[in-house]
């Protein structure tokens, strides 16, 4: 009996091989029939014949009327607040395709620096950078580093290779080389030359996943990023100690003073694609525009200037302005918020039934978690349990101007949909009022990156569009508050100039009594 056990295990392991090598012979004549003119030695990696690459560039070395030099491609002092962005190296292919994604939402083409080696083995990933109209760029066979370092017969064996490898797997040749932690000169220029490239990257920033910790962090690099440059972002999270530069963000909350909920210290590391995308909302949130190498000299680029002006409002999205209504109206009123709200209870400007459930540096987060803070007796409170307790007549919300210190736009907006959801759910009768952040004056927002006007009326923005998918009233506080240059008037502002005085809340409140919403029309 055991014996014809061990029989039929060996049958079943024999007809798995011979399934597995029908399989693999498939698969080879699939690979032959999409890559005609390369050779395949395992199931892993392509390999291309570079034979008429080498010879050519060897032929252009040896040649000694040969003196042509490749064009070095370098950042410059720009107009407009416009960089190229290079992505050096390649990873898996499903991290690839959530980069590329990315750019296509952000509508930014990049230029990748590609690895021969690594090309070969994920030729499809190649081919839809290009296809999504990126740049291809040589890297060499293995991202080697300091080509400034290698003899000149391994600088052209590497580039040749992996000219032949992208032209194999895209019908072209790459016009643009870089080489990795490489401080280039005028024998790379001839070398790279010599095997047919164009044009030579030199970077004027580097960048690698372990980069930011946070969206602050992304800003901070932004913010210090002059216009005209080249940003490399190396996806292999190595930085030569030439290519680190420490940069530093102010991310102290709103209210200046320890948030009442202390942070989670430890720092997980981000993926290439959760790095980039930090990078490329702080881009956005900026308004630094990424274009093209081809296009980087163009001084200036109208078309840069006209991508930020048609941006919408979210003035756009606010309730139609009403007769004013009586201080009463306002006598059943909950408003949620953070110290900017509680400012409110501060002076009498508001009528003196109203309820508050306000927090200096409270975040959506909190709300949402029910974590308990510190309320402005000194007690501790679990704040979603507290807004549970109430029971108003309508609902004003305003949050955001802590959370934008250190969190990105996108996981602000996550959590006060959340925060929303909760309360419709809580109280399903009740108006809500989603309250768009306030301007700060003109010195917080140019050296308080991460609170900068135009960051907040971006976010302003997706503020109005989720109150409005939610059925909700939004109320435009910024241009109600907005001076001519688009900040807080300094004579409404506290000396921090980010928190209002009496003045600056009775307006508050007085745009509030002139935009109740009419029944029924969000």
């Amino acid at each position: 009996m055991k014996a014809k056990k061990k029989l039929v295990v060996l049958l079943c392991f024999f007809l798995a091989l011979i399934a597995l090598y029908f399989g693999w012979v498939h698969y080879m004549d699939h690979i032959r029939a999409k890559y005609a003119d390369i050779s395949v030695s395992s199931r892993k990696s392509i390999v291309y014949d570079a034979t008429q690459e080498i010879r050519e560039a060897e032929a252009n070395y040896t040649d000694e009327q040969f003196e042509k030099k490749t064009e070095k491609v370098e950042g410059y002092k720009a107009s407009q607040h416009k960089i190229s962005l290079i992505i050096a190296g390649l990873t898996t292919p499903a991290e690839m395709q959530k980069i590329l994604d990315l750019l296509d939402e952000y509508s930014i083409k990049a230029t990748f620096a590609c690895e021969g080696i690594s090309a070969s083995e994920i030729p499809d990933t190649v081919r839809e950078i290009k296809d999504r109209g990126n740049i291809l760029a040589n890297y060499g066979m293995s991202g080697e580093e300091h080509w400034e370092e290698l003899d000149d017969a391994s600088i052209i064996d590497t580039v040749a290779r992996t000219q032949a490898i992208i032209k194999g797997i895209t019908g072209e040749y790459p016009e643009y080389a870089i080489g990795n932690s490489t401080v280039v000169n005028d024998n790379i220029l001839y070398l790279t030359a010599c095997a047919n490239i164009d044009h030579y990257i030199s970077s004027t920033g580097f960048l690698n996943p372990s980069s930011f910790k946070d969206f602050g962090e992304a800003l901070g690099f932004v913010e210090k990023t002059a216009g005209g440059s080249i940003i490399c972002f190396k996806i292999d999270d190595n930085l030569d100690e030439t290519e680190y530069e420490p940069f530093e963000v102010d991310e102290r909350p709103a209210d200046d003073k320890q948030a009442s909920v202390k942070r989670d210290e430890q720092t997980v590391k981000m993926s290439a694609a959760e790095s980039i995308e930090l990078l490329l909302e702080a881009l956005y949130t900026t308004e630094t525009a990424v274009v093209p190498l081809d296009d980087l000299h163009n001084e200036p680029d109208p078309s840069i200037d006209k991508m930020f002006s048609d941006m919408e409002t979210a003035a756009d999205y606010e309730v139609e302005r009403s007769e004013m209504q009586d201080p009463g109206f306002l006598g059943g009123a909950l408003f949620i918020g953070d110290s900017l709200t509680l400012a409110l209870s501060y002076y009498p400007v508001v009528d003196e039934n109203a309820i508050f459930c306000a927090y200096k540096s409270i975040t959506p987060t909190q709300f949402v978690n029910n974590l308990k803070v510190s309320d402005a007796d000194g007690r501790e409170t679990a704040v979603w349990d507290e807004v549970c307790s109430k029971n108003p007549e309508k609902i004003y919300i305003l949050l955001g101007t802590n959370a934008l210190a250190s969190g990105s736009n996108k996981s602000f907006i996550v959590y006060y949909e959340r925060l929303i959801d909760m309360l419709k759910e809580q109280f399903p009768d009740i108006p809500v009022y989603v309250e768009g952040l306030p301007p700060v004056t003109k010195e917080v927002s140019d050296t308080r990156i991460t609170l900068n006007n135009g960051r907040i009326r971006k976010i302003n923005v997706e503020i109005a569009k989720m109150a409005t998918e939610k059925n909700c009233y939004y109320i435009d506080l910024y241009s109600a508050l907005a001076d001519s240059e688009k900040a807080l008037p300094k004579a409404i502002a506290q000396d921090d100039g980010i928190h209002m005085n009496q003045e600056g809340c009775q307006m508050w409140i007085d745009h509030l009594l002139t935009h109740k919403a009419k029944e029924g029309k969000k």
